[in-house]
């Protein structure tokens, strides 16, 4: 139902949306650090262009099978624990891949993340949908302001830290912000994928 029209240039979340909003935002940063970063990553560790290239196939390969089995995942655990535990889990396998400080834990460490943040955005669209008291697409429109905020400012934020510190500070950092991530799952209480009688 398109509802009535919205003559706004910017819809930002407002409310229950502002929760859904902080989410967007930090999971761009932080599941978009990957495509960025981990060749820069990969090649400092010593791995050949051919191995460091690997990051960016592999964080999206198992990125494939997380949203594959979202739903199912969902319907049987919850929105919630699915997204709870799952950017937990990629937020502590980054990390842990990181401090590692070798080629292999790097890699699966961006597996871990690729695996925990896959449902994020589907999930969280669908739930911005059945907010009640808004249109879909005004309540979409807004977190998708906050999420494409967090793409523009991810590379800048995450740039600065590496100059500082060093792209593995960059990684952490990302880690970070997956569990602040999981912090904000009980926003999407309202989500069901879709036939759930959840």
């Amino acid at each position: 139902d398109p509802g009535p029209p919205i003559r706004r240039v910017f819809a930002l979340p407002r409310g229950p949306l502002l929760f859904l909003g902080l989410m967007g935002l930090c999971t761009a940063i932080s599941d978009g650090s990957i495509p960025g970063w981990s060749g820069v990553y990969l090649r400092g560790l010593g791995a050949p262009e051919s191995v460091a290239a690997m990051g960016f196939a592999v964080h999206q390969s198992v990125m494939l099978l997380g949203r594959l089995s979202g739903d199912w995942l969902t319907a049987r655990y919850g929105a919630v624990r699915v997204v709870r535990f799952g950017a937990l889990f990629g937020g502590l396998g980054l990390a842990l891949g990181v401090l590692s400080q070798s080629v292999e834990g790097a890699l699966l460490g961006i597996a871990c993340m690729g695996w925990g943040m896959a449902t994020l955005f589907p999930m969280m669209f669908a739930a911005a949908a059945s907010t009640p008291g808004l249109t879909p697409a005004s309540a979409i429109a807004s977190v998708s302001t906050m999420s494409t905020l967090g793409g523009l400012l991810g590379p800048i934020l995450l740039g600065a830290v590496a100059e500082v510190g060093g792209v593995r500070s960059s990684f952490l950092l990302a880690a970070t912000l997956a569990g602040v991530v999981s912090g904000l799952a009980f926003s999407l209480s309202s989500y069901r994928p879709r036939g759930s009688r959840v």
